[in-house]
């Protein structure tokens, strides 16, 4: 039988968008490489760290304080890589523009047929 524990720890939301998607999606991926059982709550909102959906009705903004739990083996990592996710200010990056094609004719132009 393994010996398990639980830590716990608080963090509070520093990127003036809040916890949004993009935050979110890399916090739920960070979560299932662990080995740990990860939970972040809010209020009376519990959310898997797992499950991006359940992170973001958390609806987490600027100044929120969130309480963090792991059990396992990798608790302390998990906590510590949480919280560097939360407090990072994750950036978007923009792919360049593509051009709207309007008309059948356009595209025929822009992507022709090999034949």
């Amino acid at each position: 039988m393994r010996n398990e524990f639980v830590l716990s720890g608080k963090v509070t939301v520093k990127d003036r968008n809040g916890l949004h998607m993009l935050t979110a999606q890399r916090i739920a991926l960070m979560a299932n490489q662990n080995k740990s059982t990860l939970t972040i709550s809010h209020k009376h909102h519990r959310a898997n760290a797992t499950n991006l959906l359940d992170i973001l009705i958390l609806a987490a903004m600027c100044g929120t304080d969130l309480d963090l739990q792991a059990c396992g083996e990798d608790a302390e990592l998990a906590l510590v890589s949480i919280a560097r996710l939360i407090n990072s200010k994750a950036k978007l990056e923009i792919a360049e523009p593509r051009p709207i094609l309007k008309t059948p004719h356009q595209q025929a132009e822009r992507y022709p047929s090999k034949n």
